[in-house]
C-alpha cells in the first residue's frame, strides 16, 4: 500500500505546498516547551475548543520570531476514506519522510511539515464534535512538538515524568510496561506527575531538565505551565514480584531513549540528530532499569540508590 492509500481517495493530490481555503481567521498561539506554536486560519469553532484544550497555554505575541507556524486549511469530507469500524482503534497515521518535509496522512488529517525553518500546513475536513477536532489536532500537533524539540537538541519522549523535590524522574518502556501504574503511585503519594505518556526534555547546562507537554495517556491532563525540573534519572520498567534496580550501559540507555522518541525513530533522515541528542541529554543523569510490583516503596529504593 502507498503513502496516505488507506486515508485518502486519491493520494496523488497530496498538497504539495502550504496553500487552499482556510477555515477562517482566527489565530491561536499555543506556548510549552519548544513553543509558542500558533495555528493560523481556524474557525471560531475550532479555535474554541483548541482554547478549552490548552486551557492557560495561550500567548499573546504570535508573530515572534521564533513562532512556529502552522497554517490551517479546509478539506472536503469526501477526499477522505471513510474510517474502518474498529472499536477503540488507535490513532494511525502515515508518515512519508523525505530530507526537508514530512508528508502526514490520517483519518480527516493531510499535512506537510517543512523543516528548515519549522512550519506546517494542515488540511482537515473537521470542525466539530469536540471528540474529533482534539484528536485531529493534537495528534498532529505532537508531532510538530517531536520536531521542534529535536530541533533545539532535546526529546519528545514516550514516558512517565514524575517530578520530586524539584528533580524530574523520567519512566520508560513498551505500553502496558506500568507508566501509568507507576504515575498513579505516585500521585497518590503526593508527588506531581508531569505526565504519564508524553514528556519534553531540552538541554541545560550540565544536564538536562523534563518540561510539562499537554499531552497525556489514561491519567488525564490539561494544559498548565507548570511542572518540570532538572532530569535526574530515568528507568527502563519491568514489572516483578519484588522491587530492584539495576544499571543500563550506555549504549543500552541511549538505545532506550531513541526507542521511545516517536516519530523522530522512523525518521532515517534524523537519525544522527536524534543519537546526538540522546547521547547529550544523558550526561548528569543516571539510567537504571527498575522492576517493580505495585507500591509505592519503589521510591525508597530510588531513593537509597541516589
Amino acid at each position: 500500500m502507498t503513502f496516505a492509500e488507506r486515508f485518502l481517495h486519491l493520494p496523488d493530490l497530496f498538497p504539495a505546498r502550504r496553500s487552499g481555503h482556510r477555515w477562517g481567521t482566527t489565530d491561536l498561539c499555543i506556548d510549552f516547551a519548544g513553543g509558542p506554536y500558533v495555528f493560523r486560519g481556524l474557525s471560531d469553532r475550532q479555535a474554541s475548543i483548541l482554547r478549552d484544550r490548552y486551557q492557560d497555554l495561550g500567548c499573546i505575541d504570535s508573530h515572534a520570531a521564533s513562532v512556529v507556524e502552522i497554517l490551517v486549511f479546509k478539506a472536503d469530507a469526501g477526499d477522505f476514506r471513510e474510517p474502518e469500524p474498529i472499536p477503540a482503534r488507535p490513532y494511525a497515521m502515515d508518515l512519508d519522510f523525505r530530507p526537508a518535509s514530512v508528508r502526514i496522512a490520517a483519518e480527516s488529517l493531510m499535512a506537510l511539515l517543512l523543516l528548515s525553518p519549522l512550519r506546517a500546513g494542515l488540511w482537515t475536513s473537521v470542525e466539530m464534535p469536540t471528540s474529533e477536532v482534539v484528536a485531529v489536532f493534537e495528534n498532529f500537533f505532537r508531532l510538530v512538538v517531536a520536531y521542534r524539540l529535536n530541533q533545539l537538541g532535546g526529546v519528545l519522549l514516550h514516558s512517565a515524568g514524575v517530578v520530586r523535590a524539584s528533580r524530574a524522574y523520567l519512566f520508560l518502556g513498551r505500553s502496558g510496561a506500568g507508566k501509568t501504574t507507576i504515575s498513579r503511585i505516585s500521585r497518590a503519594a503526593g508527588l506531581e506527575v508531569l505526565s504519564d505518556d508524553m514528556n519534553a526534555v531540552l538541554p541545560s547546562v550540565g544536564g538536562a531538565v523534563v518540561e510539562k507537554l499537554p499531552f497525556a495517556g489514561d491519567l488525564g491532563q490539561t494544559g498548565s505551565r507548570a511542572g518540570g525540573g532538572d532530569l535526574a534519572a530515568l528507568f527502563r520498567l519491568e514489572k516483578a514480584a519484588a522491587h530492584n534496580l539495576r544499571p543500563l550501559s550506555e549504549p543500552e540507555a541511549v538505545a532506550l531513549l531513541v526507542s521511545c522518541s516517536p516519530y523522530l525513530n522512523a525518521d532515517p533522515h534524523r537519525t544522527d540528530e536524534l543519537l546526538h541528542n540522546a547521547r547529550r541529554l544523558l550526561r548528569g543523569c543516571t539510567a537504571n532499569v527498575l522492576a517493580f510490583r505495585p507500591d509505592p516503596d519503589f521510591w525508597k529504593l530510588l531513593e537509597d540508590s541516589a
